[in-house]
This record gives C-alpha cells, sequence and structure tokens, in this order.
C-alpha cells in the first residue's frame, strides 16, 4: 500500500477512488465504473439489475488485477 491511500472511516467511495488517483494507485476506469455502480445501486430508487450486476463483477475483477500489478 502506498502511504496516504488508505481509507479513512469517513471516506465515500468517489473520495477513496479520487486519493487513490492521485496517489498513482489506480488509474483504471473500471474504478469509475465500479464507484459509479455502487453509488446507483445505493441511492437510486431503481431495481438493479443482473447486467449491473454482471458490470460490478467484471469491473471489480479489473480493479483488482491493476492493484495486483501495482508495484
Amino acid at each position: 500500500k502506498s502511504p496516504g491511500t488508505s481509507p479513512l472511516e469517513s471516506d465515500t467511495p468517489a473520495e477513496v477512488l479520487a486519493r487513490a488517483a492521485e496517489n498513482n494507485v489506480l488509474q483504471s476506469s473500471s474504478a469509475t465504473e465500479l464507484v459509479d455502480l455502487f453509488e446507483e445501486a445505493r441511492f437510486s430508487p431503481h431495481v438493479m439489475t443482473e447486467g449491473h450486476r454482471a458490470d460490478a463483477v467484471a469491473a471489480l475483477r479489473h480493479v483488482r488485477r491493476e492493484l495486483q500489478e501495482t508495484p
């Protein structure tokens, strides 16, 4: 882990993503997609579909792969 990139208890997903990008830990558009899907699921009144779930899983796998490749 890079110093200053660990999430704080008060952080929103977007704040965690922004800090990770600022510290060159993540540069992935998949991370943005994942945060957007999380916020949509959390705050929108509509039901999320299986397609949303599949998109989130794919984005999460991409982010994990990117994090594993980060020195």
